[in-house]
């Protein structure tokens, strides 16, 4: 069988990657993407219970010092003027109340939980461990990218792969409900594509763009 890319649809330039569990990934040379096999893909039902199985929310000290290794260095780019979307905010979301201690909006969005999405643009999105869970991160970033305003940011927060060596043992690649996985060069790809400017890409797990 031959597989497509499911961000630059790619076919030709695709390496069958050995990874840290029993699931098939392949790597694919013109984008950087590494992507789990779609035929192991977790079932959507099953997806949602790992979901509300996580103890997320405000109540848990631990995951808001992990929403803030994000909220942080985006304050540098948004202010209480602005109104943003957090894209794949799970069973409890967190980080809209986090920013409205700062007197800043954001609502909320979750293909599971909160699946009702305003017909508007925003300011700024977050993508917090969100673009790894993505099937198919094409459509998935041109969504997003058609939510943002023109000179609008992008904070996506995501573990990036750094070898093919290193994949093999890594567990960030044994959750099964991550399916996507991006380099450094996989953003540099993705600003491209979608039409956005790369503002910090150095970070092992924190990107910022912004909408041209």
């Amino acid at each position: 069988m031959e597989y497509e890319c499911p961000l630059c649809h790619n076919s030709k330039a695709l390496q069958i990657l050995a990874g840290p569990d029993r699931r098939a990934y392949h790597h694919c040379g013109n984008c950087s993407l590494i992507f789990a096999n779609p035929e192991h893909r977790f079932p959507p039902e099953k997806e949602k219970l790992r979901y509300e199985q996580h103890d997320n929310g405000i109540h848990n000290p631990g995951y808001v010092d992990y929403l803030n290794q994000i909220i942080v260095p985006a304050l540098e780019y948004i202010n209480s003027e602005m109104t943003g979307l957090d894209f794949g905010c799970g069973p409890a979301p967190t980080l809209h109340l986090l920013l409205a201690q700062q007197s800043i909006h954001c609502d909320v969005y979750d293909p599971y939980f909160f699946p009702d999405l305003q017909i508007k643009t925003y300011d700024f999105i977050f993508a917090t461990e969100s673009f790894e869970h993505f099937n198919t991160p094409s459509n998935d970033i041109a969504r997003i990218s058609g939510l943002l305003k023109k000179d609008a940011f992008l904070f996506v927060m995501t573990q990036k792969w750094t070898s093919h060596e290193a994949f093999k043992d890594w567990s960030y690649a044994r959750d099964v409900t991550h399916v996507s996985f991006y380099h450094n060069y996989t953003f540099d790809f993705i600003a491209k594509k979608f039409g956005f400017e790369l503002i910090e890409n150095a970070h092992p797990r924190i990107v910022v763009l912004k909408k041209k």
